[in-house]
């Protein structure tokens, strides 16, 4: 197994660059980049089994639970192998059993077989439902009157009246056979039919399904081929450098954080850890980022207050003042617009604390449950109250933006 395919398997090391790619520019970097993107995405492309659906979806979620960013439920791939191998069993099993009936309904071979063999659908050849033929009538009846003796003659007709009625009763039934066996097969054809269109609705339900786990694999794949394009486009483009700091400016940084949000001392060491060292990556517009583990956790912008990054703030809601604010405003918000004043002192808006101007916040929305962007209030909250105009926080940090992306910084 070559390293490549290690590579594909275990959804590792999939930024770095190997030694004769080090001296590449960063356009070729992301073009190599693109490729293993693409070659991703020919797994499920090329899928034509619900075994090769399997093989990538392994490739997938192995992935997926590897990427914090996406805030999805943990992928198991073994649970989803099982589903998808007990589907594959339900249609091959739907698929033997329409193939058999399909060929006793529609065979022309069996059809002809099956004719040949119902004793029903043959002309009746034994002699008591042979039909008599006039002479064969009359001679009979001539014999009758010789050998009958002499009577009188009602006598003799009332005799020979019941033989002509059991004749045509006779002839009767002969005649209504071959209707009545045409009608039963019909009938056995028709219920035939039945029980194979049953099959094939749900031979298309199971189709469905397919085609429905199919086109989530692709969607949860596009995501995460995004995310990954969006976090190296963050590291490339905005972060110049990420070092060691001193130990006096790690006591500094630690001091001022744990100073603006008390509610943090108990994750201070977990986070922060005083015995090992704090790693800063420098941006560009003087932003500087706290980094544990490579995980951005804290940032802030020349020598303003420090602010959590919303992946934490989730983590540990609690520990950072809040306002709310309406429904009208949550788009706006998203797409990086500051917050107004009549988002917050409406209907769905709240503010329930006295803050001056400069906090940093923590923005919800109307009916969700975690923050969805962070700001500084550039007037207080008094001031929003009672003017309820122009802009009430500056937007620094919202869902979806280059930090929110970036799940790791080397």
């Amino acid at each position: 197994m070559t390293s490549r395919d290690k590579e594909m398997e275990t959804g590792r090391n999939i930024h770095r660059k190997r030694s004769r790619e080090l001296q590449w520019s960063n356009e070729a970097s992301q073009e190599l980049l693109k490729l293993r993107y693409k070659t991703l995405r020919a797994l499920f492309d090329e899928a034509e089994t619900v075994a090769d659906v399997h093989e990538a979806w392994g490739v997938v979620a192995s992935r997926l639970n590897a990427m914090e960013n996406l805030e999805m439920e943990e992928l198991d791939p073994v649970k989803c192998s099982d589903q998808l191998t007990k589907l594959r069993l339900l249609w091959q099993d739907s698929n033997t059993q329409l193939q058999v009936m399909m060929a006793e309904c529609f065979g022309q071979q069996a059809m002809e077989t099956m004719q040949e063999a119902s004793p029903k659908r043959r002309k009746p050849t034994e002699p008591f439902l042979v039909s008599p033929t006039e002479s064969q009538v009359e001679d009979s009846a001539s014999t009758a009157e010789l050998e009958a003796p002499l009577s009188p003659e009602p006598e003799s007709n009332s005799a020979a009246e019941p033989e002509g009625q059991v004749e045509m009763s006779n002839l009767q039934a002969v005649q209504q056979e071959p209707v009545r066996a045409e009608a039963q097969a019909d009938e056995e054809e028709f219920s035939r039919q039945d029980a194979i269109m049953r099959e094939l609705e749900k031979r298309s339900e199971q189709l469905e399904r397919l085609a429905e786990s199919h086109q989530h694999l692709a969607e949860v794949t596009q995501k995460l081929m995004e995310a990954l394009v969006n976090q190296q486009h963050f590291v490339e483009e905005h972060v110049s450098t990420s070092s060691k700091v001193k130990s006096s400016q790690q006591r500094s940084i630690r001091s001022k954080v744990l100073e603006q949000y008390p509610d943090l001392e108990p994750y201070a060491e977990m986070l922060m850890p005083k015995k090992a060292p704090m790693v800063v990556a420098k941006c560009h517009n003087h932003i500087q980022i706290v980094l544990h583990e490579g995980e951005p956790v804290f940032f802030n912008q020349r020598d303003g207050p420090f602010m959590p990054t919303l992946k934490l703030l989730h983590k540990v809601p609690h520990v950072m003042k809040q306002v709310r604010a309406d429904k009208g405003a949550i788009p706006f918000v998203l797409s990086g617009a500051n917050v107004m004043c009549p988002g917050l002192t409406s209907a769905g808006g709240d503010m329930p604390e006295s803050l001056e101007a400069g906090t940093p916040v923590a923005i919800m929305a109307e009916g969700k449950e975690h923050a969805m962007a962070i700001g500084i209030l550039t007037l207080s909250t008094d001031d929003i109250r009672s003017k309820n105009k122009g802009v009430a926080i500056e937007m620094v940090h919202f869902l979806g933006d280059d930090l929110w992306t970036c799940a790791h910084i080397d």
